[in-house]
C-alpha cells in the first residue's frame, strides 16, 4: 500500500523552479558624476524558471530580492530585505499582484530579477565571497494582520521573515556566485 502511494505521488508530478543568471550577479560601486557615492549595490539579472508538473493548479509567492538565499562556505546564510516590502511581508496590506505566481496544471512560467534599491537606495547587500544561491518561492501567502502595523517592529522583525521563507517553499537548485570586489558603474 505504501508503495502504491508513492509511485501514485511520484506519478502527479511536483513544482520545480530552475534559477540562471542571464547577466552574472555582481557588486557595483555607483559614482554620480565621477563621484563616488559611497554606494555598493548588486547588479545583475536572474531569473526563475517554474513548472508546475502536478494535476491541479497551485499558487505561490514570489517574494522578489527577498527569496533570495546566499550560503557562504562556512553555512552562514546572507538575504536581501526591501525594506518597503517588509509590511505585505508581515501580513499587512494587499501585497502586489505580481507577488502572487499562480500555475495550472502543466503551466510555467519565469520570474525576473534585476532590480537591486528603490528611491531609498541600494539595498543591503552581502559581502565579497563566494556563495551558494538558491531562490525559493513560498507556499503560502502572508497571514493577514489586523490593525495598523508598527512600522519598528515590522522591519526589526523583517529579515528573520526572510530567512524563514525557505520552510516548506518551492527551493531551485543551487548555483554557485562569486560576489568580487565592486565595479565602478555610473548611476542612471
Amino acid at each position: 500500500m505504501i508503495a502504491l502511494l508513492l509511485v501514485q505521488a511520484s506519478l502527479a508530478g511536483e513544482v520545480t523552479a530552475v534559477l540562471s543568471q542571464p547577466d552574472p550577479l555582481r557588486l557595483v560601486e555607483y559614482r554620480f558624476k565621477g563621484e563616488k557615492t559611497g554606494m555598493v549595490s548588486l547588479a545583475g539579472e536572474l531569473e526563475i524558471a517554474v513548472r508546475n508538473d502536478t494535476e491541479t493548479p497551485v499558487d505561490l509567492w514570489s517574494w522578489d530580492v527577498m527569496g533570495l538565499l546566499l550560503t557562504d562556505a562556512d553555512g552562514a546564510p546572507e538575504v536581501v530585505v526591501h525594506p518597503c516590502a517588509c509590511g505585505f511581508l508581515a501580513g499587512y496590506g494587499d501585497p502586489p499582484a505580481e507577488t502572487r505566481v499562480h500555475l495550472v496544471a502543466g503551466g510555467s512560467t519565469k520570474i525576473r530579477i534585476s532590480e537591486w534599491g528603490c528611491g531609498g537606495g541600494a539595498w543591503k547587500t552581502p559581502p565579497q565571497g563566494s556563495y551558494t544561491l538558491v531562490f525559493r518561492l513560498a507556499r503560502h501567502g502572508p497571514a493577514p494582520q489586523p490593525g495598523e502595523p508598527d512600522l519598528r517592529t515590522v522591519l526589526t522583525t523583517c529579515e528573520e521573515r526572510v530567512r524563514a521563507l525557505g520552510e516548506d517553499a518551492v527551493v531551485t537548485a543551487p548555483i554557485q556566485v562569486t560576489l568580487g570586489k565592486p565595479k565602478v558603474e555610473r548611476m542612471r
